[in-house]
């Protein structure tokens, strides 16, 4: 719904990969929130692609899934006269030195392979990433998981306590639908980019790896000497949703 497979993968040395809306059939209302995706995470790109042969297709209990079967695990890519699009920030994220040069290593590889690189002017503002994620996820989460954890605080994280505030404050103030066009305005602005290049490459967070066990709520992010939203100003990968 936001990077619950890239942002691990990102993290672990893994592989992970998101796929279109519909095309792995998920069963009841994950199925029909198009933010919502269950893809593979795996050690290799092969491994990916042969997991997504075997689940993806039409399934009777999710009437969005897409009817046609993928066939991944054969395909050679040859990214040769390929045109990729290249943003280390996508204009407005604190990107620490040591990823734009991952980034940078990356793009390298490609043009290494004959694709044609190029940097791109592209600008989403983390303020519109939030106010679509927290109208959409207040819409579909607060009210619910609200419910589920009354009386069971305790037994509750901090993270999920301080997400489902957050939540809860913004849905005073933005709509569903302000929401929703929100994301149609981030949207026309990532397909711009893609009309005239075959793909995208930007980071799909903003920091290294973080420390297992670190509760961000309780201890401050800190990039470059400022203090950041562990979820709102670190994961570049929920403006793809």
């Amino acid at each position: 719904i936001g990077g619950s497979i890239r942002v691990p993968a990102s993290c672990c040395g893994v592989v992970g990969y998101m796929p279109p809306f519909g095309r792995i059939p998920v069963a009841g209302v994950w199925g029909c929130d198009d933010w919502s995706r269950v893809g593979p995470i795996t050690r290799t790109v092969a491994d990916a692609a042969l997991m997504i042969d075997v689940v993806s297709g039409r399934h009777v209990r999710d009437h969005f899934s897409l009817p046609e079967r993928t066939q991944l695990v054969d395909v050679r890519p040859d990214v040769r006269g390929k045109g990729i699009a290249l943003s280390h920030d996508l204009g407005d994220w604190p990107v620490t030195d040591e990823v734009k040069a991952a980034v940078t290593d990356a793009a390298r590889a490609l043009e290494d392979q004959g694709a044609v690189v190029t940097p791109v002017d592209l600008t989403v503002e983390r303020e519109l990433v939030r106010q679509a994620s927290n109208g959409h996820n207040g819409a579909l989460f607060a009210a619910s998981a609200q419910a589920e954890i009354a009386g069971r605080e305790g037994e509750t994280n901090s993270y999920t306590r301080a997400w489902l505030a957050e939540l809860a404050a913004e849905r005073t103030d933005l709509s569903y639908f302000a929401a929703r066009e929100v994301e149609a305005v981030i949207s026309e602005r990532i397909d711009r980019v893609l009309l005239e290049h075959d793909a995208l490459l930007c980071p799909v967070m903003a920091v290294p790896a973080l420390a297992a066990g670190i509760d961000h709520t309780v201890e401050p992010l800190v990039v470059d000497g400022v203090v950041r939203d562990s979820f709102h100003d670190i994961h570049l990968s929920e403006v793809f949703n």
